[in-house]
């Protein structure tokens, strides 16, 4: 049974949040929650990037970041892309390559591309590749996603100056965890390790091309 004791104070989407979740209540449930459903818990692990989502700038995987963990950050969702009404450059791409078949994968998927794309304007495809690695489509659409991203950064060169400048994002360029400070947190339970952490995505490291690879 979830007790919803604890508050939590967060940015959700350019808009003041003010919520309470329970003790492991993870990002993804908080924000079904809250009426958000493109973050997508799939494998539980981190591993497949349905259920990408940024905090404070970062991408991070919302099925192993906890709800009460979130408070006092800035939270964007796939839902945030198109807040003016239009779709965003990736999103427009992504139809326009057909790059999705059963769609589930799919906001994972442009979540990671538009961070990509912030970090690196003009990618190569073994950078598309490289940053998109973590993100797994059952439907392997993966030719299409990267000619998406690539349609995706023309049009953004293509429009460049034409809308309001972009933040740029950082992503993390080691693999593993990225800890919050948790000293701030007045739970004294011990959840699993892994609900502890916030991980960001992980990035592959020494020249090593993986795409869509299920890892053990």
């Amino acid at each position: 049974m979830n007790h919803y004791i604890l508050p939590v104070r967060f940015t959700l989407n350019g808009r003041p949040a003010d919520v309470f979740v329970s003790h492991r209540e993870d990002a993804v449930d908080l924000l079904k929650r809250m009426g958000l459903f493109g973050a997508r818990e799939s494998c539980g692990q981190g591993l497949c990037g349905c259920c990408t989502i940024k905090v404070d700038g970062l991408v991070v995987s919302g099925c192993l970041t906890l709800a009460r963990l979130l408070d006092g950050t800035v939270v964007e969702t796939v839902e945030d892309l198109n807040r003016s009404g239009e779709l965003s450059a990736v999103q427009r791409a992504f139809i326009d390559e057909w790059a999705f078949q059963c769609g589930f994968c799919t906001p994972g998927f442009i979540m990671m591309a538009e961070a990509l794309l912030d970090e690196h304007p003009d990618p190569t495809d073994e950078q598309i590749v490289g940053h998109l690695s973590g993100n797994l489509c059952r439907c392997a659409t993966y030719p299409e996603v990267v000619q998406a991203v690539k349609r995706a950064a023309h049009n953004r060169k293509a429009h460049e100056g034409a809308d309001q400048p972009r933040t740029l994002v950082r992503l993390n360029e080691k693999r593993g965890p990225r800890h919050l400070d948790t000293t701030k947190d007045p739970d004294t339970l011990n959840p699993p390790e892994r609900h502890d952490q916030r991980h960001t995505r992980s990035q592959p490291h020494d020249g090593e091309i993986r795409f869509g690879s299920r890892r053990a």
